[in-house]
């Protein structure tokens, strides 16, 4: 029996540990994520307005409803931001290859900041 209860404490040592690591490679840091932004994003995206660069401003991106763009319905949420940024579509090239997901979890973070 404490052959069971041992491997019971091992086992739930392991669970606990992979969920830390689960979580700490999913957080988002803003800090960082704005440095993402000015390193890949800025050239082409205004961070404190909506105002139209080449890209669309991102100013309370998150907040604005979903619309139908190029025949397709667009919602605002993290989904759509991080397939956007590693896929791209119309004129914004793929940037998948340039922001690993650790850059693209602050980046999210960051953009929910605006």
């Amino acid at each position: 029996m404490n052959v069971w209860k041992g491997a019971s404490y091992v086992g739930m040592i392991g669970l606990l540990a992979f969920s830390i690591g689960a979580r700490s490679a999913q957080s988002q840091d803003a800090a960082k994520g704005k440095t993402v932004f000015e390193t890949n994003c800025m050239i082409c995206h205004e961070a404190t307005s909506e105002t139209t660069k080449v890209g669309p401003g991102l100013k309370e991106w998150f907040k604005k409803p979903p619309h139908e763009f190029n025949g397709k319905q667009h919602t605002h949420d993290e989904e759509t931001l991080r397939n956007q940024v590693k896929d791209g579509s119309n004129a914004m090239p793929p940037m998948g290859s340039l922001v690993p997901d650790a850059d693209l979890n602050d980046l999210v973070a960051y953009v929910k900041t605006l």
